[in-house]
């Protein structure tokens, strides 16, 4: 009994948003402040004054994706035990592009110099009404690519004894560029430490026996470790070496898991209910934070 799937999909998602927080000073309708709890001062009550936080931000991204994966499932026997086996490969490509900048500008790329208005809280009044011109800030280009292995076998001796393995190796390559740009908004080359990338190898398994002692209870003990790449995203990255030269890698490892757990099930009321009962142990390592050090830019 052998069967074949195979599943692809291509997808590209633009988005477009542009945030303006409201921040600001806030004055309650019983003359406090609502972040101090003291009196205001130079505000009216039940009013809002918006003189902080960030106005008319642009966050303009493109992200692509291809992916494809094709299962092979069989079931066979060796001797007096049966295997359900599934094997497969898996491949991806991710890109990702982010514009990002402001538009409450003048023509020639200055601020305004607009102060908001106090909005009252029965009646606020937010609609921007001062010029709308669109000027670069930042640009950044992110990819990602992942090439997958994996095999899975549950062996099934008896009617009380079952046995899960598996293991899967993947290769996950990705990088991130970020650009410098002038004051009118134009690409003028690539920021000093990038691109920055990442390449690893990784292996993960895991094993599992289960016990059915009656046909409406069991018994488990697992053992699963994982993987998470240094660059597990397409749109971030690891901090580049301030240093390095274009190119440089991010010099850090897989963080990895590992999970050990016992449990138990057990289905009562003609299986209207089940009882499920579990121990379980999660480590991880080289689980990622900022190093603190200014000698040492990376993540560790």
């Amino acid at each position: 009994n052998v069967k074949l799937r195979s599943l692809a999909r291509l997808q590209r998602v633009d988005q477009s948003t542009t945030a303006t927080a409201p921040e600001g000073t806030w004055c309650l309708p019983n003359n406090t402040n609502a972040y101090t709890g003291r009196a205001c001062v130079g505000q009216p009550p039940s009013t809002w004054n918006p003189n902080s936080g960030p106005r008319g931000l642009v966050r303009d991204t493109e992200n692509f994706i291809a992916h494809s994966q094709t299962d092979l499932t069989a079931t066979l026997h060796t001797g007096a035990i049966e295997h359900r086996v599934v094997a497969g490969v898996a491949f991806s490509k991710e890109d990702f592009e982010l514009d990002s900048g402001t538009i409450f500008r003048n023509a020639d790329g200055s601020t305004t110099g607009i102060t908001y208005p106090l909005q009252s809280f029965d009646n606020p009044y937010n609609i921007w009404t001062g010029p709308q011109n669109y000027f670069r800030t930042g640009r950044s280009k992110g990819s990602l690519t992942n090439q997958a292995l994996y095999l899975f076998d549950t062996l099934q001796f008896n009617e009380q004894w079952m046995l899960n393995l598996g293991g899967r190796y993947e290769h996950n390559e990705g990088d991130t560029t970020t650009y410098t740009v002038n004051a009118a908004g134009g690409i003028t080359g690539v920021t000093a430490g990038f691109p920055a990338g990442s390449k690893d190898d990784l292996f993960s398994y895991r094993a599992g026996l289960v016990f059915k002692p009656v046909e409406n209870a069991s018994l488990y003990l697992s053992y699963a470790n994982s993987k998470t790449p240094s660059k597990a995203s397409v749109n971030g990255s690891c901090t580049p070496i301030a240093t390095a030269t274009v190119g440089a890698n991010c010099n850090i490892e897989p963080e990895n898991a590992v999970n050990i757990e016992l449990g138990g099930k057990w289905d009562v009321l003609n299986e209207r209910l089940a009882l499920t009962a579990a121990v379980f142990r999660n480590e991880r390592e080289n689980y990622k934070v900022n190093s603190g050090d200014p000698l040492i830019p990376e993540q560790v």
